[in-house]
Formats: structure tokens, C-alpha cells, sequence
């Protein structure tokens, strides 16, 4: 993906500390100075009649210029700023193909939500593009946890009702309220949204517990089914239906159950397109050494630690048989130095650690998190080997460590009504 030439600040030091204070917030008080600015650069005409100067007037700008410019903007200039500009202008914006070219572009991140009852809407975007990072503070006016994102599309439970979910766009503040779920719900409800290529539509997938031993798997069509449908679980055992307590892993058109333990013998697989559930035996090495479970766009990963900065990388590479492949190690002993001042500071008693975080960019970059309450980041670039560190600001910082509600995210135009 490429990155934006918006109004960022580059970051491209060993070591750095974001916090809210440099972010930048999402939305534009003064539209109209934008607006003027950006018609003059554009050669639109925005002077008026009696003061036109035609002399001086710029030519217009080719529609395919336009389009190849503003496809690198970010989401939120373009829709608070760039859409105003002109009826052209805003006809590219809005056009679908665009609007999924610029998705394909766009940087992802990490999403990272503070719920606290004061300020429910705040959300932190940290936005990693290789190895630069920026982070913005955004007032999405969601009242309530964001349960799943994809594509730039959040999925988040009804203000005041549990049973309802919604589908919304933070940039764009377009929300739909999908059906009510039906019948007891116990507790623990973990969702899911997935884009599925063959329709061309969004589904939402919600297991839900309905008593103490039991759970069910609903799906629905986004803006095509009014019901909620039940996948077929009968077939998994008793002992293996505890993995849907943990939220699902979601890599293209599947959704993964991953043990957090050896003892466990299985993980579940949800085919989101055919919808049907598969039991998985786990992979012989996770079984021996343990590992993480992590996911990119396209495929399910498992990061076995060899040594303290020594990971070997497998991945999923057959649904039915349950074969894993190994892919390559990541290795950050070239960073000894600096890896051992962050774990181990003179200053700490306490035994910190390395685990991969998250996975971005289709398998391109790595976050690994320090476990401790500075909640220091690695970002490893698979393709360059290229390693740099950030911490975030001590407001962010606290929003990390008291709630942890966050999940890989771009920020985007996609509508519901888009493919």
C-alpha cells in the first residue's frame, strides 16, 4: 500500500512517543478556507462574477489527474474537505471504483477504543505505514464498544439494546441497524464482520452463549436478509465449543477459533462463504512449543518463539488436512541492544517480555508489544527487515492497559451500499 502525502508528520526515529496532544483530529472548522484553497490549486473557478480575472484563471485539472491524486489522500480529508471542492470533484469521491481503489491504497493500523462512559467516543487511530507511525484522535459518536472492523467498516452493539448490532462507517457516520438476534442469549457475545467476494456483500457473524454449556453461531447478510440464520455446530465435541469464548481470528473469508493452550487439541475454522463450520487439529508444533495465533488479510499464522528474539512464522496452507507450513524466522538479534533496554531497564524489577501484537499490511509488518505498562511497540517489516519501536503518549497508554479493546483497521470511504 502506498502512503498518503496528507498532512502527516513523519516519524521515522529509532524510538518515539506518541501521544493524544500531537494527534490530529478528524474534522475541519474553517471548510470554506479549505475549500478556496484547493479550487485555486485545482484552476476551479471559485471567484466571483464581478471580481473574475479570466486572464488569470488556471486551467482545469484532467479527470484521470484528479483521480490519481486524490486516491492517496486519507479517508477523512476527503470526505470532510476534498468532496466540497467541486461537483467533479466530489462525483471521483463518490464514484464506487474509486472509492475501492483508494481502500486498496489506504494505510491500516490499529483502532483502539477507551471505554469510559464520560467519553465513549473517542477512539485512537494508529496508523503504520512500514515503519512511520501517526496517531489522530477520532470522535467517531459511537456510544458503544466496537465489537469488529473490515474494510473501514465497524461493527458495534445497539446503544440500548444488547440484542442489536450495527454496521457503521466512522469517517462517513453512516450506520445501519442489522435485525434483532432471537431467543435466550446467556452472555459473551463475540462477532465478527467479513466481505465476501462472491456476493459482494458483508456478513456478520455472532456467537453468543445460551446457557452455561452452550453456544450457538448466527450469521447474517448485511442489507440483504432480515433474519439471522444458525450455523450447523452439532458436529463439534462438548470439549472443543469452549473456543468460542475467545473472539474470532478473521483472515479473508474465514473466521478462526485458536486455543490459548496446549491442552486443547483443536481450533475451529468458519468457511464465511459456504458457511460451514470445520474442526482443525492443531499443529503438531504448537502442541510441542506453544506459540501465538494471528491473522492477516488472506491466511492464519502461528509464531512459535525459538529464542528470546528468534520467531519462526507458519501459516495454514490447507483448510481440510490441517496442514501448516513453515514460511521463515523473524529475527530481531541484530536489535539485541535496544530490545534489552526496553525488557530489561535497571529501573524494573519486573520480567517484561516480547509477544506479537497484531499483523498488518497482508503479512508485512509485525507489532510486537512489551508486556508492561509503558506498552512499548516493535514494528517488524518482513519485506526490509527494517525494526523501529514507539510508545505511546500516557493518555493512549492507559486506554491500552486498562481496556485493551482494539482490532486492525483502516480508515476508508466503503459504504453499504458499495459492492
Amino acid at each position: 500500500m502506498s502512503s498518503s502525502s496528507g498532512p502527516r508528520r513523519s516519524a521515522r526515529l529509532a524510538h518515539r512517543s506518541i501521544d493524544s496532544k500531537s494527534s490530529v483530529r478528524c474534522g475541519y472548522t474553517d471548510r470554506n478556507a479549505h475549500s478556496l484553497l484547493l479550487k485555486e490549486m485545482a484552476g476551479v473557478d471559485c471567484i466571483p462574477k464581478k471580481r473574475r480575472n479570466t486572464k488569470g484563471s488556471l486551467p482545469f485539472l484532467p479527470e484521470e489527474v484528479v483521480y490519481n491524486i486524490l486516491v492517496f489522500v486519507p479517508a477523512e480529508i476527503l470526505y470532510n474537505v476534498m468532496r466540497y471542492v467541486c461537483q467533479a470533484w466530489c462525483n471521483v469521491i463518490n464514484n464506487p471504483e474509486f472509492i475501492n481503489a483508494h481502500l486498496q491504497k489506504s494505510t491500516s493500523g490499529i483502532l483502539i477504543q477507551h471505554w469510559d462512559e464520560d467519553h465513549p467516543e473517542v477512539i485512537h487511530f494508529v496508523e503504520i505505514n512500514n515503519c512511520d507511525v501517526w496517531t489522530r484522535e477520532l470522535r467517531y459518536g459511537f456510544s458503544r464498544p466496537i465489537c469488529a472492523s473490515c474494510d473501514g467498516l465497524v461493527l458495534f452493539p445497539h446503544d440500548s439494546n444488547d440484542l442489536l448490532f450495527r454496521v457503521g462507517n466512522p469517517i462517513t457516520k453512516q450506520i445501519l441497524t442489522l435485525p434483532p438476534l432471537v431467543g435466550p442469549i446467556f452472555h459473551d457475545t463475540r462477532s465478527a464482520l467479513v466481505y465476501v467476494h462472491s456476493i459482494r456483500r458483508y456478513k456478520v457473524v455472532i456467537v453468543f452463549r445460551v446457557n452455561s454449556l452452550e453456544f450457538k453461531c448466527a450469521i447474517l447478510t448485511v442489507g440483504a436478509e432480515t433474519a439471522w440464520r444458525l450455523i450447523d455446530t452439532k458436529h463439534i465435541p462438548c470439549a472443543n465449543v469452549y473456543l468460542f469464548e475467545s473472539s474470532p481470528l478473521s483472515a479473508g473469508e474465514y473466521l478462526y477459533w485458536t486455543p490459548n493452550s496446549r491442552a486443547c487439541s483443536y481450533l475451529l475454522a468458519l468457511d464465511v462463504e459456504a458457511e460451514i463450520m470445520h474442526q482443525l487439529p492443531d499443529p503438531k508444533i504448537f502442541k510441542e512449543k506453544g506459540g501465538y495465533f494471528l491473522a492477516t488479510e488472506n491466511f492464519l499464522a502461528l509464531m512459535v518463539r525459538r529464542k528470546e528474539f528468534l520467531w519462526e512464522v507458519w501459516v495454514l496452507t490447507e483448510l481440510h488436512t490441517g496442514e501448516w507450513t513453515r514460511l521463515y524466522n523473524i529475527d530481531l538479534t541484530g536489535e539485541g541492544d535496544m530490545l534489552n533496554q526496553m525488557l530489561h531497564p535497571q529501573i524494573c524489577s519486573l520480567r517484561r517480555y516480547l509477544y506479537p501484537f497484531v499483523w498488518l499490511k497482508n503479512g508485512d509488518l509485525v507489532i510486537f508489544q512489551v508486556t508492561d505498562p509503558s506498552r512499548t511497540y516493535i514494528v517488524y517489516n518482513i519485506k526490509t527487515a527494517e525494526v523501529t519501536s514507539f510508545a505511546m503518549g500516557k493518555d493512549v497508554r492507559d486506554i491500552i492497559y486498562r481496556n485493551n479493546i482494539y482490532c486492525a483497521h483502516v480508515n476508508s470511504l466503503v459504504s453499504l451500499k458499495v459492492g
